[in-house]
């Protein structure tokens, strides 16, 4: 029966990874077709497991499994169903996939739980397309700021815009809300984003905190002119400035005294041709660290940065802070109810540290929270190439199904 559950959740990984805004990869974007079909798949995988679903205003699939007390907390569990870029195929589709089958079993044996249990399926949890992650878990706990609506995508449509289009009001997001004091907890599900787990031959570990981080996006304007006509000396090259901000972000991550990590993942040349100076570029920031203060100061000195490369070049600067998060640790509850959870199959319980800001991070905010990995067979999570083998996801179905059944918070 476990081996069958394990090749229903991989069928249905298989299954979304079509759900593709692009025919090369798989590229799932906030409110493409591609991202309504997958809803609408998702919403009968966990009409099948026998909840009650609906897709709320932020685009969150979410399946509900009521407890006999009406009044009950509400404990969440879940992930994203956005993507990527080029992505693979088992980040974020894994955990909620694995939920919705751990919750079916509970259904079909009639187990009542002392709280209600909600699976979600989080609408935005990377952010790709208006460079401003976890629309859906911020929906969740309330933390929606209605400036968000007007951030851009790269054809200039708006959130607000496109919620528009998708026949979604923004104004109920508000009512989508669990109330603070409704949530019980969290625990999130997901590939391990790296080869820790491969390494020491685990098939899952649980984390134990997580990194905080901050997303800055920051647009750099020159001047542009004819690349055979204009001397060196007098040029106000942004993409060269732009440039050289990379290479210094990137020298001062390395240093291990400033524990940082710090990545440049996005930099586009507006207007761009082969024999036109550059005059404007934009580019996003995205760094974490355990330590707020360390976070904190690293910001500011890569707002200097910026200053000083800009004055120096005759280059104007915006800079814009997208989202932040301090680091999370996670409740020690919880994690006690995982680590039993996972001895429970005679496998060793060890914890990691999370690199990944995943909707933990949001519903920190309001409630305790816990992140169980899988074991990456390539070590390259965020890649086409990463891989979860089967024998991983039965295990991971019946530990979430053992947690969930022996949960006391």
């Amino acid at each position: 029966m476990a081996v069958t559950k394990a090749f229903r959740v991989q069928k249905r990984i298989d299954s979304l990874a079509e759900c593709s805004d692009s025919k090369k990869n798989l590229s799932r974007k906030f409110g493409t077709p591609a991202f309504l079909e997958a809803a609408k798949k998702i919403r009968e995988y966990m009409q099948a497991a026998g909840l009650i679903t609906h897709i709320d205003a932020a685009k969150n699939v979410r399946g509900l499994y009521r407890s006999p007390d009406k009044d009950a907390k509400t404990f969440v569990i879940g992930s994203h169903f956005d993507t990527t870029e080029n992505s693979g195929k088992y980040n974020g589709s894994l955990g909620f996939l694995i939920a919705i089958e751990a919750v079916s079993s509970l259904v079909r044996e009639n187990i009542q739980l002392p709280f209600h249990l909600a699976v979600v399926a989080f609408s935005d949890g990377e952010g790709v397309r208006f460079h401003s992650a976890h629309l859906g878990s911020k929906v969740l706990t309330g933390a929606f700021d209605e400036e968000m609506l007007y951030l851009e995508d790269e054809r200039g449509i708006t959130l607000k815009e496109l919620l528009t289009e998708l026949k979604t009001d923004y104004r109920l997001m508000e009512k989508e809300k669990i109330a603070a004091e409704k949530w019980l907890g969290y625990l999130d599900i997901h590939i391990e984003p790296g080869d820790q787990l491969f390494r020491k031959n685990l098939p899952v570990a649980f984390a134990n905190s997580i990194y905080g981080h901050k997303r800055i996006d920051i647009k750099f304007t020159g001047e542009a002119a004819h690349a055979g006509s204009m001397p060196m000396e007098g040029r106000k090259d942004a993409l060269a400035a732009a440039a050289k901000f990379v290479l210094k972000v990137e020298e001062f991550a390395a240093k291990d005294r400033n524990k940082i990590l710090a990545t440049v993942g996005r930099l586009k040349v507006i207007n761009a041709a082969t024999n036109v100076i550059p005059s404007i570029v934009t580019c996003s920031v995205d760094m974490r660290s355990l330590d707020n203060k360390d976070l904190n100061e690293a910001y500011e000195e890569f707002y200097t940065m910026v200053e000083k490369i800009c004055h120096k070049r005759g280059i104007y600067f915006e800079w814009k802070l997208l989202e932040e998060s301090p680091p999370v640790v996670c409740d020690a509850t919880l994690n006690k109810n995982l680590k039993e959870a996972i001895s429970s199959l005679n496998i060793k319980p060890e914890s990691v540290i999370s690199g990944l800001a995943t909707e933990a991070t949001i519903i920190s905010n309001v409630a305790p929270v816990s992140l169980m990995f899988l074991r990456d067979y390539n070590g390259i999570c965020y890649n086409p190439n990463e891989k979860v083998i089967t024998d991983d996801i039965q295990l991971a179905v019946e530990i979430t199904e053992n947690f969930l059944k022996g949960l006391q918070i």
